[in-house]
């Protein structure tokens, strides 16, 4: 697994409008019995930044939410209890059930704004 920040995506793997997302890439030349799926989470900083700044919680709390969603997707992805590749109609029905799993994850830690954060996403 590898996480990628804004300034060392190409142009075609940002997306504007979002916080962050992962990405599946296929290695190639592993032997079988190795997985071949390398996850990326790709970390929209301006994006994180801004929704922190607007939101007034502080970066460290915005990136520790972010970071855990995201992980959560790839343990997911990685434990095969959901696909990566996602119809449209799916996509909610996941996003709010890993949701839900980082609000449980996260709940009681003492992290400035967590409690705002959470119940503005979650």
């Amino acid at each position: 697994m590898d996480t990628r920040h804004y300034p060392e995506l190409a142009p075609d793997e940002i997306v504007p409008v979002v916080l962050a997302q992962v990405l599946c890439y296929r290695r190639r030349r592993q032997p079988p019995s190795q997985k071949t799926d390398c996850y990326r989470v790709h970390l929209y900083d301006p994006v994180i930044l801004k929704a922190s700044e607007r939101e007034k919680i502080p970066l460290p709390t915005s990136l520790t939410y972010v970071l855990t969603h995201e992980y959560i997707h790839v343990a997911r992805f990685i434990r095969f209890m959901e696909l990566v590749r996602l119809a449209p109609e799916q996509r909610a029905k996941e996003e709010k059930l890993v949701n839900a799993q980082t609000r449980e994850l996260l709940a009681g830690r003492d992290l400035l704004g967590l409690t705002k954060l959470l119940d503005h996403f979650i």
